[in-house]
């Protein structure tokens, strides 16, 4: 863990939930973020129950301990409780659709800093290009990285 870049490592993945929590308890992010989810699953599965806005990191942990939110689980609670309220995911070709909408699946992983590179020298970016950008020197990103 390195607490003056909000890194965190750890094994199970349901745990980035309660991370991102603490991190937002802590005023280190803010609400309605974007997931930048790098992953071979999207872990968008529905969990054993459904959250409402007022919840704390503990509740998450104990939930997560329960087994109420599993490794598979844990995107639509961050959805649920206005944590995030954006996902690119960047996972295998085999999602398509649900209720949130269909997912962009990429070849190869975004090159950030090329990426915050062009924009800064005011290159044409594409639209989602040009979004994820300004979110990024917003401070409102999470990137969430599953090495499976």
């Amino acid at each position: 863990m390195d607490d003056e870049n909000q890194v965190f490592v750890f094994g199970p993945h349901q745990y980035a939930l309660y991370h991102w929590y603490k991190a937002y308890e802590n005023k280190k992010i803010s609400c309605n973020s974007l997931v930048v989810h790098i992953d071979l699953h999207s872990d968008f599965l529905d969990p054993r129950i459904d959250f409402e806005a007022r919840v704390t990191s503990e509740d998450i942990k104990r939930h997560i301990e329960l087994g109420s939110i599993n490794f598979d689980s844990f995107m639509k609670p961050a959805l649920q409780i206005g944590l995030i309220n954006e996902i690119v995911f960047c996972c295998s070709t085999e999602l398509i659709h649900n209720e949130y909408g269909k997912f962009s699946n990429f070849e190869s992983p975004v090159n950030i800093a090329k990426l915050l590179s062009q924009f800064d020298k005011n290159k044409e970016l594409s639209s989602l290009e040009t979004a994820l950008c300004k979110k990024i020197l917003q401070g409102k990103i999470i990137l969430d990285i599953d090495l499976d």
